[in-house]
């Protein structure tokens, strides 16, 4: 045999090799056929909508400043988006368990952690494009316009407030570069993954949807808490409540790091996931 030519696998080895993932392509894209078209639409529905509103009240606003637009829209924008993940996700592994659909698919040629990985597979293009890409740059667009309408910064007839109350000159804050921008909707994109994932294993583990729901939505929670709550860095950067800090940061106009928490929140994301992939695999269907 020359050293040009590859030796073949052991048909053993090729077996476990795409075991994992036999018919993943197939119930992705029929999971995908869930989300298309109108879900998606609604999203990007949901993200223009509050956007607009809130641009719309922000121009009778006496004092126009551009912190009055970024919080709020930010703030709103990620607890809808969170909310709507963990409503939306709560039943897609439980409910097909408890209707038989889960048994009958594993019945077919397809793997059970397929199964599960094409719950999450289909959902990541409609949170990149759907959830945040869009309503993500319409944002920026319009806190372009927001920065020359408005008030960047302080004048005289602001001393006084400034005085009383000094951390008012965040008020005052110009808008964020766009890779910052960027770098926001980047780590929003990671957290809402990080929750779809935690909503696949709490699928795999509960059975009742309302279980399923509360213990979702505690996952949100425990992000901003200790994001919040003053810990240790260390700690914080062990968990993907590194994200979320870095995405308040950046909101505040602070530097925003970016690859740290994406890579912490990815790796959780991957063990949810094989959790739940492994849990799956065990359960009597």
């Amino acid at each position: 045999m020359t050293t040009a030519e590859a030796t073949p696998l052991p048909a053993s080895a090729r077996s476990r090799s795409t075991g994992l993932t036999r018919g993943l392509g197939g119930l992705t894209r029929a999971e995908a056929r869930r989300w298309l078209p109108w879900r998606t639409a609604g999203f990007i529905v949901l993200g223009l909508g509050l956007l607009a509103a809130l641009y719309a009240n922000w121009l009778i606003q006496p004092a126009k400043t551009l912190t009055e637009l970024l919080y709020p829209f930010f703030g709103l924008w990620f607890a809808l988006l969170i909310l709507a993940t963990v409503a939306m996700t709560q039943g897609m592994v439980a409910s097909e368990i408890s209707q038989g659909t889960a048994a009958w698919v594993v019945s077919k040629p397809v793997a059970r952690p397929a199964f599960i990985l094409s719950k999450f597979a289909a959902l990541v293009p409609i949170v990149v494009v759907a959830m945040v890409g869009i309503p993500g740059l319409a944002a920026r667009w319009v806190f372009s316009i927001a920065e020359s309408e408005g008030q960047t910064e302080f004048n005289a007839g602001d001393l006084v407030r400034l005085l009383e109350e000094p951390l008012a000159r965040n008020d005052y804050m110009p808008l964020m570069d766009f890779d910052v921008h960027l770098g926001i909707l980047a780590l929003m994109i990671f957290l809402i993954l990080v929750a779809a994932a935690a909503m696949v294993l709490l699928g795999c583990l509960l059975r009742h949807a309302t279980a399923i729901l509360v213990a979702g939505l505690m996952v949100p929670i425990a992000l901003v808490v200790l994001a919040n709550v003053g810990l240790d860095q260390q700690v914080v950067s062990l968990t993907p409540a590194w994200a979320m800090d870095s995405m308040l940061d950046g909101i505040a106009g602070n530097p925003v790091s970016v690859l740290g928490p994406s890579i912490v929140a990815t790796l959780w994301t991957v063990g949810l996931l094989g959790l739940a992939s492994w849990w799956f695999n065990r359960r009597e269907l």
